[in-house]
């Protein structure tokens, strides 16, 4: 079983991999979205640690991402064949991404079989 995720992981990318600004009309329009289910996926990505830079007449701009967001995008960007997420840990601060990793195994067993383990900082 897979946790719910906390941001629309296609908006991220779309804001990723814009060379600009994006319209919201524009963003809404890529990801078939109405305005109201936008301004909430956005609110949702600012409550994940990211920083956007919203102007009326520019668009929309990914300033910064944040680091509640990567165990969703990755999720949904490396999807296993069947189209399952993989299981995804990601930690602010751990002593080893290693010993993590070992923890989830022995928590998980297959279950964990591919699972990624990231750390901003590692201290071991």
């Amino acid at each position: 079983m897979f946790d719910e995720p906390l941001i629309h992981a296609r908006l991220l990318d779309t804001l990723l991999n814009a060379k600009g600004p994006r319209s919201r009309q524009q963003l809404a329009a890529d990801l078939a979205m109405d305005d109201a289910t936008l301004r909430y996926e956005l609110q949702r990505l600012r409550q994940a640690g990211c920083e956007l830079d919203d102007r009326p007449h520019e668009g929309v701009r990914l300033e910064q991402s944040g680091l509640g967001t990567w165990r969703d995008y990755l999720a949904w960007a490396l999807r296993g064949p069947d189209g399952s997420p993989r299981l995804i840990e990601v930690y602010r601060q751990t002593s080893s991404t290693q010993d993590a990793a070992h923890r989830l195994v022995a928590a998980r067993g297959v279950e964990a079989d591919g699972a990624l383990v990231l750390a901003d900082e590692q201290l071991a």
